[in-house]
């Protein structure tokens, strides 16, 4: 399960939503990020996350308080799909597709 420290939904190009999920590195270490394989399913926690199950089967933990990108992370992002098409999006707006699943 990943617990990113911030987080957001991308639409991207071919329609598929997916998480764009940053760690803040430390001293040792520098910023990380991933990329999800495509949102299967939301679960609203109730406890303040969201539980978001991609299509590869990874879980993510995600703290509604705690959405965004690093500016490490979006110009990664950025970079990785500038062949296409990238919006961000609100989980609220597609929670009711993804919840039923």
């Amino acid at each position: 399960m990943y617990k990113p420290d911030l987080w957001t939904i991308l639409k991207v190009g071919d329609g598929a939503y997916k998480i764009a999920a940053s760690w803040r590195g430390g001293y040792l270490s520098g910023d990380s990020w991933r990329l999800s394989s495509g949102i299967k399913k939301i679960i609203d926690l109730k406890g303040g996350y969201w539980e978001v199950t991609n299509n590869s089967g990874s879980v993510y933990l995600l703290h509604k308080k705690s959405v965004g990108m690093s500016w490490f992370t979006e110009s990664e992002v950025k970079n990785c799909l500038k062949t296409g098409e990238l919006v961000e999006v609100n989980i609220k707006d597609i929670l009711e597709e993804f919840s039923n699943e």
